[in-house]
């Protein structure tokens, strides 16, 4: 369940204080975290360093 990212490990917690499934919280988090490899690869150096930044 727990993750190295802050925010997905934020969002799991949100989610089961919300008693949301463990099965559906596991879910959600490899979605995302599915999403976020899928927008860096698509972006070029320059940004990622202009977002990790911020």
């Amino acid at each position: 369940m727990k993750t190295r990212s802050t925010f997905l490990n934020y969002i799991a917690e949100y989610m089961l204080v919300r008693q949301y499934s463990l099965r559906t919280v596991d879910t959600y988090q490899g979605g995302l975290h599915l999403i976020f490899i899928f927008m860096i690869s698509a972006m070029t150096p320059e940004e990622v360093k202009l977002i990790m930044a911020h």
